[in-house]
């Protein structure tokens, strides 16, 4: 390039940081002539994404000025990795604020384990937006208050999808199960538009169904309400649910069909729960077709090796001599 300008410094910086390559982005940042506001930020923000919380915070301190969106990075980057005293020590000395820092450290301490102090921040805030909202009310729902939590949802100005999904999926983390499918059935329905149930609530529901074990056909049902009545294509976690929910209730034979006829090819999760199920209860020739499966998919993985083996030495006595567990891994390690 004949002609470099700050701007093209800055956008060479920019995009070597925010692709992962930091070495690079360092080297052209201190080759640069001069530097600007931008440059800095993106060097602060390379380094946040990294999860060098040091390294962005030697840049940020060697600002010449620093700018709001500085202060955000850095008071958001020590928040999201967990250093929430050091976090809450830069928020308190940023010379101003917008809701993007509160929200940030709000979220940050809700999703850390933190909830009273994302409620201590959180009633401090001037101007309180949905995410902020959101941001509570699934910090109270983790921290199993399911009281509070129907309490703050409810006093919410507004709600979007986000926020009910939250509300249910905290609900859910705590094993509150029963309390998230009342607020999935108070969810409106698809002709209220913004808050329709989406393929993220349904995925929510139907690990609550599967973790519930004996409500797999419970699961089943939403999974077709899903398909039926809300227009929602299955994802392959949606099918991990159920097969997690059949292994739970002992259906193996049914999770093995759902496993080899469902539309995306099963990964090496599922076929991990399910040979692992296989194990729990004895099924030993489900096991070895599951393994075949599994290590047609991933010959190097050595998991499925391990839990078939492990299946058959737990069930020996029913083994006897009708088949060796050594034979069938030796025929796997053929596909290795």
């Amino acid at each position: 390039m004949p002609d470099r300008t700050v701007t093209s410094w800055t956008a060479l910086v920019a995009m070597y940081a925010q692709n992962g390559y930091f070495g690079m982005a360092k080297e052209v940042f201190y080759r640069m002539p001069e530097r600007n506001t931008l440059a800095w930020n993106a060097m602060i923000q390379g380094l946040s994404l990294k999860g060098d919380v040091l390294g962005a915070k030697e840049v940020f301190d060697a600002m010449p000025e620093r700018d709001l969106v500085a202060w955000t990075t850095i008071v958001t980057s020590y928040a999201q990795n967990g250093h929430f005293r050091e976090a809450i020590h830069l928020f308190s000395h940023m010379p101003e604020r917008d809701l993007v820092p509160w929200n940030a450290l709000i979220t940050a301490l809700a999703q850390g384990g933190r909830p009273d102090d994302a409620i201590t921040l959180f009633q401090l805030i001037p101007v309180k937006n949905i995410t902020a909202w959101s941001a509570i009310v699934g910090a109270i729902a983790h921290s199993g208050d399911v009281e509070g939590a129907k309490l703050a949802f409810s006093a919410m100005p507004t709600r979007d999808l986000a926020a009910w999904n939250i509300l249910v999926q905290g609900f859910i983390a705590t094993s509150a199960i029963e309390a998230a499918m009342e607020v999935f059935s108070r969810m409106p329905q698809r002709d209220t538009g913004d808050a329709n149930p989406d393929a993220l609530t349904f995925n929510a529901i139907l690990t609550a169904c599967s973790h519930a074990g004996r409500a797999i056909d419970r699961g089943f049902h939403y999974f077709a309400m899903m398909i039926a009545e809300h227009g929602i294509a299955p994802l392959a976690d949606h099918f991990q649910c159920l097969i997690d929910g059949l292994c739970r209730s002992t259906h193996l034979a049914r999770a093995y069909e759902l496993l080899t006829t469902m539309p995306h090819r099963a990964d090496m999760v599922s076929w991990t729960i399910f040979l692992a199920a296989c194990r729990v209860y004895g099924e030993t020739d489900l096991a070895a077709l599951a393994a075949r499966c599994a290590v047609e998919l991933s010959p190097e993985e050595s998991s499925s090796y391990v839990l078939l083996f492990n299946t058959y030495i737990d069930s020996i006595d029913r083994v006897g001599d009708r088949f060796e567990p050594i034979d069938l891994l030796e025929e796997l390690s053929q596909h290795n």
